[in-house]
This record gives C-alpha cells, structure tokens and sequence, in this order.
C-alpha cells in the first residue's frame, strides 16, 4: 500500500481507531521536566515514560527557541488527510518525489469490517505453492503486489476485489475463472494497494479512512481456487504513500512492515495512545466492533536517538508472524522502534531489516562546486540501523550520505553495501556527487562507531541531476536521467544519450562508463545482467542489455517503434532468464506518447510488450500482448473502492513455462511463435461469473 505511519495520538481530537488509553498507573509527569539533551552516544531504550516526554519537551524547548512557534505548524502537517478516494486521481505533492538531493521526506498521512469464519490453514509453510512471479528486490523476500500465485491459480488484486484465474482447469493448460471476492464490507473510503502470499494464505494490506488504521485482511485459498475470509485486523496507523518503495515484506511467514511514527503530534502533558493491534469483530449500525488486541510498543520499548534532530520520528519495523493464525485469533506483533531524523530509507534482507537515516541538522557547506562536493565531509551525516528480525537488540553504524532510493542498498552474506549521494542538501544535485559504500556486517553494534573515510569510494558523477541504480550479485549499476520525470522528447530528431557506471562490487574504484544512446529512466536486473530502458528520441522506448558476465560491455540496443512505458515501478517489469544468459523479458507500454510520463495514479489500460536476449546478450522485440480497450471491462462491472490504480494494473507474468499479461480487467495468455508473440486465449475477470459466497 502506500506505506504507513503509526499514530501516537494524545490529548482531544487526535486518537484513532485502533488506539487505547494508557492506564492511570501510566499517566505522564505534569511538571515541565526536560532531559537537557536530544541525542545519546548508544542505543539503549527510555527508561520510563517520564522520560520519553521529558525527551519531547526538550525538543519541543529546543526547537520553538531555533524556530518559533512555526516548528508546531510543520508537525501539524501530519495530520492531513490526501485527497479522498472520490477526488482521485490526485498528483503526489511535491515532496514525495524522490530525486536527490535531498531525499524525500515522508508524505503527510491522510478496516474496513468483514465477517471471520473459516478455520486454520491447514499448511501455510510450503514455499513450493508460491511460485516467484514478482520483480523483487532481494532473493527469499518477497513484496507486495497486485498479481500473486499459489499453485496452479493466479491471485490478481483489482478495485478492492481478489480474483482467482485458473491456469490448468481440468488438468490441462488453460485460463479459467474461479472466484472473486470483496476484500471491502462497504464501499467506504479505504486503499486496497497491496497483496502477499504464504502456502494457501492471502494477505491484503489496505488503508482505511473509516478507521484511520491499516488493515490486513487474511483469505485462504481452497485447493479447488475459492477463497475463505479467515480475519481482518487493524493497527493505529496515518497513510503514508511513496511511488518507489513498498510498505510490506514477506520472508516465509512473517509480515514486515515499517512505519514513521510522527512525535510532532505529541501532546506531552495528555494521556498518550499507543498504537494496538485489533481483530474485527463484527459489525452493527454504530460500526465495527474490535477486539481490546495488543498495545504494540509504548515509551520503554523505543531506543534513544543517536542523532541529533529537531524533527525525529519514531522509525519502527513490525513483525507479525501469519503462519500460526487462525479465524478468531489475534495478531500477535513485535515491534522494534528508535527515535531518528525524518529522512530515511527501508532496506529489507532476509534476516533484518535495515534503516537508513540522514542527519537534518543544518550544514555549514556552501560550496557546491565540483571540488566542494568531492571532499568528504561535504556529505551529510547519518546513520544506518539494523533491526533483526527474530527481535532483539539493534544495532547501528555512524555513516555519511544517503541513497537515492532503495535500490541503492544491498547486502551479501558478510557485507552491507550502498551507493550514495555525496550532496549536501544546500547544493541540491549542482555537480551531483556520488560514493560507492561498503562495511562489514560485524561493524553494527549497539555503541555505534563513525565508518572511516576508506569505506567510501568515489565514483564517476553520474553527470545529470538524477540517476537510477541497481545491485546484481557482483556489480552496481547506476545511469543518469535528467529530471525525475520520464516523458519521452518531443521531437522525433531529438538526441538523447545518457552516461551508464557499471561497478565491480569487489573492486569499486575499477568502475568503468559506458554511453547508452538514450536517456535512463529505467534499470533492472535481467538474470546476472542488467537493463536499461530510456528515450533517445519520440520514436519509442528503448532499451539497452549491459552484459556483465565477464568484461561489462553494452552488448545490444533496440527501439520499440511507437511503444512508450506507462508505469513506472519495478514490479511492472519482470524477466525469464536462463543460466545462459538468453530468455524474455516484458513490461507494461501504450501507443499514446503523451501518456508515457508513468505517473504515479496511472489507471488507464496498458499493453505489455515482450523482448528476448539471446545468450550473447542480443535483443530482439517480440511484440506484444495488447489489451482490448473497447471490451476489456465489462459494462456491468463497477468500480466501488480502491477506484485509483497507485500500483499500477499490468504486469508480465512469467510461469510454470509459460506467459501471461495482466492488463487491467484482463489475464492474457501468449506464447513465442517465430520469435513472436503470440496470443493463446484471455479471461476478462469483470465479466460475470458464478462466484462463491465469502462470509
């Protein structure tokens, strides 16, 4: 969904659903004690509650003497709400655009009631149900999307609604209609964005402004493809959406998830709410009825700041383990949470959790010349925490910089690695600087250490004021665009080139640069390989393979005459390679050029065009699978909720040997024929079917 932010609600007016007043054993102190400081040397937790206020009067004391009263209004953004469902589509503000520098900060935040029957999954562990169809970011950890699989059946998130095509009915290959169900009870204003999959287990991750909280609603899917609501749970929570990132995560069976926690609204001399997990549990014409559920962390369980801020935020990652929950149980959740600067970004490994954030403390640099961004301590400070999965003390590292976004993160078994932006914020991207990161993993420690200059390699600029970057096993790839956004040019005798680093992650300063003959807008690992899709000129998309297997080398470029990219997010694209190099790969297009800026609440239909690499890296297009834009939605289908497509509505689907194109309301099937696509057959899920009842 759109990421989410816990709300720590206090005094009239400001708590949520989901929230619970805290005991009169834990009332805070009235006296307007203060710590006298904002930052500590490691990360240890508050002691009391007492405290944590103390902590919030101090900097409240501190920033209204730098700022004025104005610091309130700035936290008091917090509390709006984006524009509601009926308003869509909306453009993102500003702020939520992430090109560096410097990174974004988090967009001002803006259940759902279902019945419970069912009975516990019978095996949620099996991983073999759960074919890899996701263009995921880390290998054994998977993230939210709209299209999943489990079995033979494909789960395709659509307008608030599951759908269940059956891609073997009878036995044989084919394309078959099961089930649809209406994850909403009512149509009320509420984001369905998100899906994961474990064993037979469904969980959709919504936000609900009826209850300002975020919802997960758990399905079980029958061996048969139908569909059984086993529970809906609630956890206090603000909407925060970012256009890049993703707000959950599944390794095995356990939901992760991270959330900014906005102290600003901190009313230190009231009653605070915690944020609770609570299970719906059942309804009436006064509203839903939640279970008492359980608080999720409260002042003593929150690590203190290791960074000065006078804007911090409660960073907190939730781990709720899904595999165990039956109908009618609750949620059991664990929460880490540390107290930080606003500006961050989420990397999650299979292990851990890692949280990247920079120091907003104003910096004296000025000079934003080639030279002054060179020298190292022109980057902004920051900090890199490490939070385990399994729970447990975190862990954290001094650092400098900050990535461009999460991709710009990677670990390996024994390192962490990153490639940073070198900027400091008062020179935006002038000159725009940037240093390859890398540490051992034994570096974390509760006494956090400042990592040596020796850590950082520069790097080759990337020459523009933005740029898109990717880790694979043994290389960072990194490739500049001009602006963030990704508009094709105008003219059709245009020109457009764009500088491409290809970095050996074992021998950084070894990093060699390429031309690619368009602009960037898009890389993606492609096997050990990567792509780079991008603009030369209005003729079409195109699209360059760097072939890394032995020297880099720009092994092929192609243009798809009059196709354009329509969405932007790495879940759009998606690849089948084989251990030789050569396979297909796919993502979503349109003939229309000037629809090609893939904004973020893009939801008109899209085709999905196809390209093959042979094992010399060569690229051909295979045509396309195209939508029909005059049938495709049924008329007698409607849209009732979750009416704007943030996630975008196309994927290719690559699987058990074959080929599919989710394109809106329809599941396409094609095959290669000549080096062509070819269709097979289509399902138009809004058509009407026989559906089975979901209580």
């Amino acid at each position: 969904m759109r990421a989410m932010g816990f709300v720590i609600a206090a005094g009239l007016g400001l708590a949520v659903a989901g929230a619970a007043l805290i005991g009169a054993d834990a009332q805070p102190a009235r006296a307007e004690k203060r710590t006298g400081q904002i930052v500590w040397p490691t990360l240890e937790r508050f002691e009391s509650e007492t405290e944590f206020l103390a902590y919030v009067r101090e900097v409240r004391h501190r920033r209204a003497r730098q700022r004025g009263e104005r610091g309130e209004t700035q936290y008091a953004q917090a509390e709006e709400v984006p524009c509601p469902p009926e308003m869509a589509p909306c453009p993102p503000v500003e702020t939520d655009a992430p090109p560096p520098p410097p990174p974004p900060p988090p967009m001002s935040p803006a259940g759902e009631s279902v019945v419970v029957t069912g009975s516990r999954a019978s095996d949620s562990s099996g991983a073999s149900a759960n074919p890899a169809i996701t263009n995921t970011q880390k290998v054994g950890v998977d993230e939210g999307d709209i299209v999943k699989q489990i079995g033979q059946y494909l789960i395709i998130l659509q307008d608030g609604r599951l759908f269940v095509a059956d891609t073997r009915p009878g036995g044989a290959p084919g394309l078959a209609f099961v089930d649809r169900a209406n994850v909403y009870r009512s149509p009320v204003y509420t984001w369905y964005d998100e899906m994961l999959v474990f064993g037979n287990r469904i969980v959709v991750t919504a936000y609900s402004y009826q209850h300002g909280a975020t919802e997960f609603s758990v399905f079980s899917l029958s061996e048969a493809g139908r569909l059984t609501r086993e529970g809906t749970y609630y956890l206090s929570s603000h909407d925060y959406y970012s256009a890049e990132n993703y707000a959950t995560r599944l390794v095995d069976d356990k939901l992760i998830i991270y959330s900014p926690l906005y102290i600003g609204n901190i009313d230190p001399d009231a009653p605070i709410r915690w944020p609770l997990v609570r299970r719906w549990v059942s309804e009436s014409e006064s509203g839903a009825r939640l279970s008492n559920g359980q608080r999720l962390f409260n002042a003593t369980d929150i690590y203190r700041p290791i960074q000065e801020t006078l804007e911090p935020l409660v960073h907190t990652v939730s781990v709720c383990p899904l595999g165990g929950v039956g109908a009618g149980d609750e949620l059991a959740c664990s929460a880490s949470a540390f107290v930080g600067p606003p500006e961050r970004e989420l990397y999650v490994s299979r292990d851990y959790a890692y949280v990247w954030t920079t120091s907003d403390t104003a910096q004296a640099a000025s000079d934003c010349s080639t030279q002054g961004v060179a020298q190292f301590t022109h980057a902004p400070e920051a900090a890199l925490f490490r939070l385990p999965h399994a729970g447990g003390q975190p862990e954290a590292m001094f650092v400098r910089g900050f990535p461009r976004n999460q991709f710009g993160l990677d670990t390996s078994d024994t390192r962490f690695r990153a490639l940073l932006v070198w900027n400091a914020p008062a020179c935006g991207a002038r000159n725009l600087a940037v240093r390859y990161f890398e540490a051992p993993l034994s570096a974390f420690s509760a006494r956090p250490t400042t990592m040596p200059a020796r850590r950082f390699t520069r790097l080759p600029p990337p020459g523009q004021s933005m740029f898109e970057n990717r880790f694979t096993d043994r290389h960072l790839v990194y490739g500049a665009r001009a602006h963030y956004g990704s508009a094709p040019p105008a003219s059709r005798n245009a020109s457009l080139s764009a500088r491409v680093v290809v970095v050996p992650v074992g021998r950084p300063n070894r990093a060699r640069v390429f031309t690619a003959p368009h602009s960037v807008i898009r890389i993606e690992r492609a096997g050990d390989n990567v792509v780079a899709t991008g603009y030369r000129n209005a003729a079409g998309l195109s699209v360059s393979l760097f072939d890394l297997r032995r020297a880099p080398r720009l092994a092929s470029t192609i243009t798809l005459a009059d196709r354009f990219e329509s969405e932007g997010r790495s879940h759009a694209f998606n690849s089948m390679i084989g251990a030789d190099g050569a396979g297909i790969m796919g993502l979503p297009t349109i003939r229309r050029s000037g629809d090609a800026d893939r904004y973020a609440w893009w939801s008109d239909i899209s085709d999905v065009s196809f390209i093959t690499v042979d094992s010399d890296g060569a690229l051909t297009s295979a045509g396309s699978l195209d939508a029909d834009r005059e049938g495709g939605v049924d008329p007698s289908y409607s849209c009732e909720v979750s009416c704007v497509d943030w996630y975008g509505n196309a994927r290719p689907i690559f699987t058990d040997g074959r080929i599919f194109a989710l394109s809106n309301g329809e599941l396409i099937e094609g095959a290669l024929e000549g080096g062509q696509m070819r269709e097979r057959r289509r399902l138009n899920l809004t058509a009407p079917h026989p559906v089975a009842s979901v209580r």
